[in-house]
């Protein structure tokens, strides 16, 4: 399949089935997606990604091996290595400056390419409801 509007899920299934994936956005934008399903199967156990991205309502990460870079709307990134903080209770920060500097480069060149949100049709402008 060529230039279907994808979800998460559908790389996965579309393999499973024998099937090539490619998606675009609304922004007609193509890229490439990973399918879970060799590593669902126990075919790869290399991780998938360089690193994985989130944005959502102004919060930002990235993850990178060990590292997590958490972006807050306000305020400064904090990181956090996951092999030794699962609970994610010790800042590093401070001590990893330029560990953070990368993180956040690789988070601005991903999140520049994203298409710009959507937002769900049929949802009230105002708090009130109708009828």
């Amino acid at each position: 399949m060529t230039g279907t509007p994808c979800r998460r899920h559908l790389p996965t299934k579309s393999t499973r089935r024998g099937a090539s994936l490619r998606c675009t956005s609304k922004a007609t934008r193509s890229y490439s997606t990973t399918s879970a399903w060799r590593y669902l199967k126990g075919e790869k156990n290399t991780p998938p990604h360089d690193a994985l991205y989130f944005s959502m309502s102004g919060f930002g990460a990235v993850r990178q091996g060990p590292w997590k870079l958490v972006l807050p709307p306000q305020g400064t990134p904090q990181l956090f290595n996951l092999a030794n903080d699962i609970g994610e209770l010790r800042d590093l920060a401070a001590s990893e400056s330029a560990r953070v500097k990368a993180l956040v480069e690789k988070w601005n060149v991903w999140h520049a390419q994203m298409p710009a949100p959507v937002k769900p049709a049929g949802k009230a402008k105002s708090g009130k409801s109708s009828g």
